[in-house]
């Protein structure tokens, strides 16, 4: 058996975690591109200083003003997990794991956030700017380390390499396995101010209503084995949470009982519950964060910008349900000796046998009920910005940004380049490295009749030609009334003067 574990590892494990945070992967890269689009207002969402055009102001048309989505990992392709058969099967996909566990990476994850805007404005008096954004966000990620998957797929083919040693039986730890999901409100005030003709001083207060949440906690487990196959144990370790109308559907683990001695409850599974728009009105589990930036005008060309974006987190207390791992699997092998002889004392059918192993191995990995609240961190992300303009119709920049995941930095940064090819349309082509990728080619474009504007904006175009090798994608699009603004832009960054 534990050869066979060592060729098999439980591959589909960690595919089914791969495909079950695929669904929800990352958005918010296309601010990159977005950010020296000159005439969008939704450019200045990443950094509460800067107010990219010269109207008196604008109003998003609610829920179309901003709908931003998308998808990124650090670097898992959908080609790195399945390719086209051979042989009998050259007309199939069929799933390459040996590819997967050579793509990964020491740290892996996948993540999303998205959004859309349900009623959002601004508008300049002078040189104070202020804004207003309602809307619904939504973040979720996994994460898992390459041990993870040494463990799955390798079987006890991991402990080949030096591991630690306890009580002469081999160790090894999964590490922190991070899934978090959660859906929350947002109201967002933001104020701006000019100061001296070169600097720009912002900041947005943001706060937070969460709706739902799903989150594990130091979820992980130990392996330990003898080189000969002849033990096995694994033991779960983690908390499981979750907030908000979720249906959970509960369980009787028959195998183990409580201080009555009746089956202990364990979670068997949860699911979304049927639309309804009083979901959408919850205030209980409140939260803050709050934006900061700034922006210099070095020279009639020239301007530095620097911004934190989203620093806070959500506190979940209400309608909250916790589940606690509990459980452990020990394997000491499987008397086969009486297989064939039914009449023998203490006979077990080899193929129940097995079941009974497979059963027992599951049951070590349920949640059964516990108490307390969480909280959720929103992954703060920090810009620096560098705008270079040598006349009205060309805009030249660069932008960087540090996203926070888990603590863990993430780096990306992008060349851009816009233009104003007439007064009713604003073009820009960027090339970015985000989070590990090279092939981020990006476009947007905004238009616009009478006071009515649409944009869309994404980091990367290929996903179009080549989705199956893509580490992501991305897209952010709106309609605004635009007040008081007769073309694109300016003849300078801050030209505060309507």
């Amino acid at each position: 058996m534990m050869s066979r574990m060592r060729r098999r590892g439980l591959p589909m494990a960690l595919f089914f975690l791969y495909i079950m945070s695929v669904g929800t992967k990352k958005a918010h890269g296309q601010e990159l591109t977005l950010y020296f689009m000159d005439g969008v207002p939704q450019a200045g969402d990443f950094n509460p200083a800067h107010y990219p055009y010269t109207g008196i102001g604008y109003v998003g048309i609610p829920i179309l003003g901003r709908v931003d989505v998308g998808a990124r990992t650090n670097g898992i392709r959908y080609s790195d997990i399945f390719r086209k058969g051979t042989g009998v099967r050259k007309d199939s996909l069929v799933l390459d794991m040996a590819s997967f566990y050579n793509a990964l990476d020491d740290y892996n994850y996948i993540y999303q956030e998205s959004s859309v805007s349900l009623l959002d404005f601004g508008f300049r008096v002078g040189e104070n700017v202020f804004m207003f954004d309602y809307s619904t966000r939504n973040i979720a990620y996994g994460s898992f380390n390459k041990d993870l998957m040494s463990i799955l797929y390798k079987g006890n083919g991991a402990f080949d390499t030096p591991v630690s040693l306890e009580n002469n039986m081999q160790v090894l730890n999964s590490k922190n396995i991070g899934l978090e999901a959660y859906q929350f409100n947002q109201l967002a005030l933001g104020f701006s101010r000019g100061y001296n003709d070169q600097i720009i001083i912002g900041f947005r207060a943001k706060l937070l209503f969460g709706l739902s949440a799903m989150k594990t906690e130091d979820l992980s487990f130990d392996v330990r084995t003898k080189t000969d196959g002849t033990l096995l144990e694994v033991e779960p370790h983690g908390n499981l949470y979750g907030a908000g109308p979720l249906e959970y559907t509960i369980a009787e683990d028959e195998r183990r009982k409580d201080a009555n001695g009746d089956p202990m409850k364990y979670l068997h599974g949860v699911s979304l519950p049927k639309f309804n728009t009083a979901y959408f009105t919850n205030f209980s589990n409140f939260g803050g964060a709050i934006d900061l930036g700034i922006e210099y005008k070095y020279n009639h060309e020239l301007i530095l910008g620097f911004s934190i974006v989203d620093l806070g987190f959500i506190h979940w207390n209400s309608n909250v349900n916790t589940f606690k791992q509990d459980g452990s699997f020990k394997y000491t092998g499987v008397d086969i000796s009486n297989g064939f002889n039914e009449s023998a004392p203490g006979y077990e059918d080899p193929s129940k046998a097995f079941k009974s192993i497979k059963d027992s191995l599951m049951s070590s990995f349920n949640f059964y009920p516990d108490q307390g609240s969480f909280k959720s961190v929103l992954p703060a992300k920090a810009y620096f910005s560098v705008g270079y303009r040598p006349n009205w119709w060309l805009t030249l920049g660069s932008i960087s940004r540090v996203r926070f995941q888990e603590w863990k930095p993430q780096f990306s940064t992008t060349l851009s380049a816009g233009t104003i090819v007439s007064e009713w349309l604003n073009v820009s082509t960027s090339y970015s490295y985000v989070e590990g990728s090279f092939d981020n080619v990006g476009l947007g474009l905004a238009t616009r009749v009478g006071p009515v504007q649409f944009y869309v904006a994404t980091d990367n175009i290929l996903p179009i030609f080549r989705p199956s090798d893509m580490h992501g994608a991305s897209c952010r699009f709106g309609l605004n009334i635009i007040l008081g603004m007769n073309k694109f832009g300016s003849d300078s960054f801050m030209d505060l003067d309507i």
